[in-house]
């Protein structure tokens, strides 16, 4: 997650998916309606091998980075 983008927020709090849109694309908008989807895919793969983070969707709200749980 972008940190700007989840400034004043708690450490964990869960982003938008407008606020990341935004964010990322500014006013342009996404190139496609999953292209967030694809990124956060991306992501997950490159965090697949920490022991630190995970990206967790929050269901109807966004999306969270969240520390791994053992």
């Amino acid at each position: 997650m972008p940190r700007r983008a989840a400034r004043g927020r708690g450490a964990g709090a869960p982003v938008s998916l407008d606020t990341l849109q935004d964010y990322v694309w500014k006013d342009d908008g996404p190139p496609a309606s999953n292209a967030l989807n694809v990124y956060v895919s991306y992501l997950r793969r490159k965090l697949r091998g920490s022991r630190m983070a995970v990206v967790e969707t929050m269901r109807g709200i966004g999306y969270r980075l969240a520390r791994k749980q053992d």
